[in-house]
């Protein structure tokens, strides 16, 4: 059986790094923990075969960000927040896609989103660099090109991430 090793110790908090992917620990937390650990046990988790079925398979389409959810994306944007490939405007500019603030009822009152609501658009996959090149492409349609307030140049930075960063 192979096995997937991280070293929690050089984390400041513990996650499964494969290649360009990180995946939270919750996919290792359940594991057994080893009854007696030597000094280099102390710093390596090794997961099931279900865990790493679990991780390669998260791992064809999350890894180029094609098919994530935006549950998915806040780490993975917040990672890249936190390494400095992407600016907290970029960082916004991923985790606020699609995202609903509610709607008009009755005489224009303000409805908030229902759970219900939240948890289907959190749970709901897009591709992320395809919405990034529609982005770039509607501001080059309509004339936003050098327009600060849209973000062009942001879009076309994070696109390039995106395409740097995917696996």
């Amino acid at each position: 059986m192979s096995s997937i090793t991280f070293i929690a110790s050089a984390q400041s908090s513990a996650s499964i790094t494969s290649g360009k992917l990180t995946v939270p620990q919750t996919v290792a937390a359940d594991q057994p923990q080893p009854t007696s650990r030597s000094a280099k046990d102390s710093d390596t988790v090794t997961i099931s075969t279900a865990a790493q079925e679990a991780l390669a398979s998260s791992k064809t389409d999350a890894s180029t960000y094609t098919n994530m959810t935006p549950n998915q994306m806040s780490g993975v944007a917040m990672n890249l927040l936190n390494s400095g490939k992407i600016s907290s405007q970029q960082c916004c500019m991923l985790l606020s896609r699609g995202l609903k603030f509610g709607h008009q009822g009755e005489n224009g009152k303000y409805i908030p989103p229902t759970e219900a609501e939240i948890a289907s658009h959190n749970n709901t996959p897009m591709n992320y660099v395809q919405y990034s090149k529609d982005r770039i492409s509607y501001a080059e349609s309509v004339g936003l090109t050098s327009d600060p307030q849209y973000g062009y140049e942001s879009w076309k930075s994070l696109l390039a991430t995106l395409q740097d960063t995917a696996a």
